[in-house]
């Protein structure tokens, strides 16, 4: 059931035909990256948020923090943005910061999205229609005069952003361009055939773009017959698959006892846990557009080791992408630092503090070196 790392001998062939991943797209993909990870790093400090102006956009709206409303209604964090030269909006949305928070609200009911018939996961969907709410008559405006709405996020929100996407599209504004990174199974498939404006990056073993009711069942099976006390034995206790292992079994456990609301009637509970089987059962999300899917073309051993990354187009059918890979880089492959890498592209706010770093170094070097040349005057 582990899987130590190793390249996955059944990608070169199931991804065989896929279309190649020229170089252009890798640039505008992490373009793309960087204006969803500043909406995580202005958290911390605001002022990242001027790197925008690099690339000619004004910052028009920046709401820092997320909220849940009474009913549980995630209300993201995010930032508008307007280039009036290139004529794009751009609206970053972010994503649950905290991993163990992904893992638990990635286990939600679907539920039908915006009227179109079709179901998407909740959480997400309640995310786009509160974000549709906010930009809705801004971007219509926009559209009138020419512009792209371009919308981004990473893991949450990136799910929330193709959802807002298909919104918009689906209210006549045909500029949408949307982008996401560690997407979420989020939405039917049908819906998801719709997203020919969504492009998504998947990085090899991340947990979080492969969780949908189907994996976890089959990850459920497997924990049932796994032999705890032999891995145990044979990789240590604290070997960091095991950790993975164990925060897995506890989202499955969840996904297995959720109810909508604890009943004292067992017949009437058990009837509910029986609605809600089979609904999960009938929804089978995908990962929503035009997926470039990021494998490692060799063994990596070691956590530290730079990755031989290969990258092909695909889309959320891909069976690569169905199921759970159990290994150390499960958790880290989600990260956004590892988007990067598997972009094969620097990630810019990285390279300003470096810069930043080396400026303080130097001005810190010339202070000394005066103050030594003060003494040796004296």
């Amino acid at each position: 059931m582990f899987d130590d790392g190793q390249n996955d001998p059944d990608v070169d062939e199931e991804v065989e035909g896929a279309s190649t991943v020229d170089d252009g797209l890798l640039d505008r993909l992490a373009k793309q990256l960087h204006y969803a990870n500043l909406v995580y790093e202005a958290a911390e400090d605001p002022k990242i948020l001027d790197m925008l102006q690099e690339d000619g956009f004004g910052l028009n709206f920046f709401k820092k923090e997320a909220e849940w409303d009474n009913e549980g209604a995630h209300k993201p964090a995010f930032f508008v943005a307007t280039n009036t030269e290139a004529k794009q909006l751009l609206v970053s949305i972010r994503g649950t910061s905290d991993m163990q928070d992904v893992m638990a609200d990635i286990v939600a009911v679907p539920e039908e999205y915006d009227g179109t018939g079709k179901q998407a996961h909740s959480g997400m969907g309640q995310a786009a229609a509160w974000m549709l709410e906010r930009i809705l008559p801004l971007a219509q405006a926009l559209s009138k005069a020419g512009y792209t709405i371009i919308l981004t996020g990473h893991s949450l929100g990136a799910g929330a952003a193709a959802l807002l996407g298909l919104s918009l599209k689906n209210r006549g504004i045909k500029q949408v361009e949307a982008y996401g990174f560690a997407t979420p199974p989020c939405m039917a498939g049908e819906l998801a055939q719709q997203c020919d404006f969504f492009h998504s990056v998947a990085h090899r073993d991340d947990v979080v773009m492969r969780f949908c009711p189907q994996s976890l069942a089959a990850l459920h099976k497997d924990l049932r017959e796994y032999d705890w006390e032999a891995a145990a034995k044979d990789r240590g206790p604290h070997n960091p698959m095991l950790g993975n292992m164990s925060k897995l079994a506890k989202v499955v456990n969840k996904l297995r006892g959720m109810s909508g609301h604890e009943e004292d009637d067992p017949d009437a509970k058990g009837e509910k846990m029986e609605q809600l089987e089979q609904k999960l059962q009938e929804y089978q999300p995908l990962i929503p557009g035009k997926v470039v899917y990021a494998y490692r073309a060799r063994p990596v051993l070691k956590a530290t080791e730079a990755p031989d990354l290969q990258t092909a187009l695909v889309d959320g059918s891909c069976p690569q992408l169905r199921k759970l890979h159990i290994n150390a880089f499960m958790v880290a492959d989600h990260l956004i630092p590892s988007y990067f890498t598997a972009l094969g592209r620097p990630n810019p706010v990285e390279q300003r503090r470096e810069e930043e770093q080396r400026k303080k170094e130097a001005e810190e070097e010339e202070q000394k070196r005066k103050q030594e040349q003060d003494g040796d005057d004296d």
